[in-house]
């Protein structure tokens, strides 16, 4: 008799899932961001000396006079003679932001080997700018411990930054009396820019 076996084959898989993909959504996250404007503020004198060269109490320019230099003759009392040096030196001031600003003298020293009858107040110092109020010569000795004090040079200038720099010169005017020392003096200047 014939027998018939009967195979039966199984095959078991893995199920595989199918899905639909996932619609991604707007997820939000900050960056702060940080900065401290500190502003800009620059005052400076292009020309570092300036030298009035040989002058007397005549007020008339000599052979070895400062180029520039003229003589304006005897003072009004007739007792000395009176030296100007207009565009003595130049100067620019810049602020970012805009700025009111201040001019003023604020210290001096001087040196040299004249007798001490030179007194220091015989300088004078004037500040031109084409904004501002400039207070005209005003003593050398006239020096303000802040701005808005008797130094001012000019005051009320508004003052920017790049093409709104404010350029001004500074002139100077020496008077050298008929009993003054004979020799050479020096005067240091600081000139301040402050915005009140």
């Amino acid at each position: 008799m014939k027998r018939t076996v009967l195979t039966t084959l199984v095959m078991i898989g893995a199920g595989v899932l199918m899905t639909t993909p996932a619609v991604a959504q707007p997820v939000n996250d900050t960056l702060k961001v940080m900065a401290l404007n500190i502003g800009l503020f620059r005052f400076e004198i292009t020309e570092a000396l300036f030298d009035f060269g040989d002058v007397n109490s005549t007020g008339t320019v000599l052979a070895g006079t400062g180029a520039g230099v003229t003589g304006v003759g005897r003072t009004g009392g007739d007792d000395g003679g009176v030296y100007r040096a207009s565009n003595a030196a130049n100067w620019t001031c810049g602020s970012a932001p805009r700025r009111t600003v201040t001019l003023f003298l604020n210290s001096m020293s001087t040196f040299g080997t004249t007798a001490t009858d030179v007194t220091e107040d015989q300088l004078s110092v004037q500040v031109l700018a084409p904004v501002g109020n400039s207070q005209g010569f005003v003593p050398a000795t006239d020096k303000a411990a802040s701005a808005g004090g008797s130094g001012d040079l000019i005051n009320s200038m508004s003052v920017g930054f790049g093409g709104n720099n404010v350029d001004g010169t500074i002139d100077l005017q020496l008077t050298v009396d008929d009993d003054d020392g004979i020799g050479s003096m020096t005067w240091d200047l600081v000139i301040t820019a402050d915005a009140p």
